[in-house]
């Protein structure tokens, strides 16, 4: 499954993300395709692939008290438009 993150914080609560961030792992299912942090806005997007939902959660609890997260399904383009293809058939 891919998703699309939009992690956020606080500027009072920067340096507390940036400390847990350079201790943070993945776990081991999740595959980074990308991560961009929006300079001056206190955002992160990030583009994982991962094999369910419960993995997302795990990548987030480190972060509880100082982020919040909203996830997006994503898919390819290609593979919409091959959808759409066979469903106007």
């Amino acid at each position: 499954m891919l998703f699309v993150m939009i992690g956020e914080w606080e500027a009072e609560d920067n340096q507390e993300v940036t400390k847990r961030r350079m201790q943070f792992k993945y776990p081991e299912e999740v595959k980074v395709i990308g991560e961009y942090v929006l300079i001056g806005r206190y955002q992160v997007v990030g583009i994982y692939e991962v094999p369910n939902e419960a993995t997302l959660m795990k990548g987030t609890i480190p972060f509880d008290g100082v982020m919040t997260f909203r996830f997006y399904p994503a898919m390819a383009y290609e593979d919409v438009m091959k959808i759409v293809a066979e469903a106007t058939k």
